[in-house]
């Protein structure tokens, strides 16, 4: 409750509070008393009221947020939170993608990562170790932005499950991560082993299909399939 207290001789209304009874009138909605020498206004907001600064806090807490300033921004950049997944999400359901492409490997475009092997084309266009136990590898060669839907990897385990994976690396911060990995069977044909990675290829890291290892006497490689959708510019 502010008191309004009245002067005898002038008429007018001293406020000791220094809140302004134009303002009083102006901005609130509510009951008033009055006796001969007193004002006394009730100063508690009516429900509409409430209801308008609650709207309008919730507004500017919005737009604060958004520019990267207030409370709720300074939480997703204090280390416990990131708004960078929220944009990455964001910018990759509005992207749009080209028809579906397949880009062939064949065994030559797969090298040892080591010398750990002897090894040989063979078998009709595949490769083969001879001698020793080396890991085989192959880079893809695809713009950033392009959406990866499946790697297939052609191999005869010749009786030894083989393992594929499909990697990634930062060149300028030395960083090696296993996007998805998977196995052959121990079977003794030719089969296609899938790599089932949808995964949006991203700006400054090189992407290989890795971890082929072949052994003397053993698997023998026939090359791979990348399945991807180039994305569209506008």
């Amino acid at each position: 409750m502010l008191k309004l207290t009245s002067n005898a001789r002038s008429g007018k209304y001293h406020n000791p509070t220094g809140i302004f009874a134009r303002d009083i009138f102006r901005n609130t909605r509510n009951s008033a008393r009055f006796t001969s020498t007193t004002k006394e206004i009730d100063m508690r907001p009516t429900p509409l009221q409430s209801g308008k600064f609650i709207i309008a806090a919730g507004i500017a807490t919005a737009l604060l947020t958004a520019a990267g300033t207030g409370p709720a921004a300074a939480a997703q950049n204090d280390g416990k939170g990131s708004s960078a997944p929220l944009i990455e999400s964001a910018a990759a359901e509005k992207a749009t993608y080209g028809k579906k492409r397949v880009m062939q490997l064949t065994a030559v475009d797969f090298s040892p990562v080591g010398t750990g092997a002897e090894y040989k084309y063979c078998g009709d266009g595949g490769v083969c170790a001879t001698a020793g136990s080396e890991y085989f590898n192959a880079g893809l060669r695809l713009p950033a932005g392009t959406k990866i839907l499946k790697i297939i990897v052609y191999v005869n385990p010749n009786g030894s499950s083989i393992d594929a994976s499909f990697t990634r690396y930062k060149p300028t911060v030395p960083t090696y991560q296993i996007i998805k990995e998977t196995s052959s069977s121990s079977g003794t044909a030719v089969e296609t082993v899938p790599i089932k990675a949808v995964h949006v290829l991203q700006k400054g890291w090189n992407y290989r299909i890795d971890n082929i290892r072949l052994s003397a006497g053993q698997a023998t490689l026939y090359g791979a399939k990348v399945i991807y959708r180039e994305r569209e510019t506008n």
